[in-house]
């Protein structure tokens, strides 16, 4: 299953938080491909499902995850893996996203 990224924010030079909307009853991580600077590959994933049998409401709302670097990012691009787009950079969180 592919989840779009929105979009990312470089909370340090070795931190990167990227926004994207999904379903709320799965838990959701981060792969970062670091192998081409100055690109920066991102793709959000599903690290758990929701148990079987459990009722899961139809709700898509915008999440974030944080993911650590193993080296610090001065600049380049940010490409999202699952649409093959560059994301643009957010200073905050998106509206209705976590408080």
């Amino acid at each position: 299953m592919k989840i779009p990224a929105t979009g990312y924010r470089l909370d340090s030079p070795t931190s990167i938080t990227v926004f994207f909307e999904a379903g709320i009853c799965d838990k959701y991580g981060l792969k970062v491909e670091e192998d081409t600077p100055p690109i920066l590959k991102v793709r959000v994933v599903i690290t758990q499902t929701a148990p079987r049998g459990q009722a899961c409401p139809q709700v898509v709302k915008a999440q974030q995850v944080t993911a650590t670097l193993t080296k610090p990012v001065k600049s380049g691009a940010v490409v999202d893996l699952a649409s093959g787009q560059q994301l643009s950079p957010n200073s905050s969180v998106p509206a209705g996203g976590p408080r």
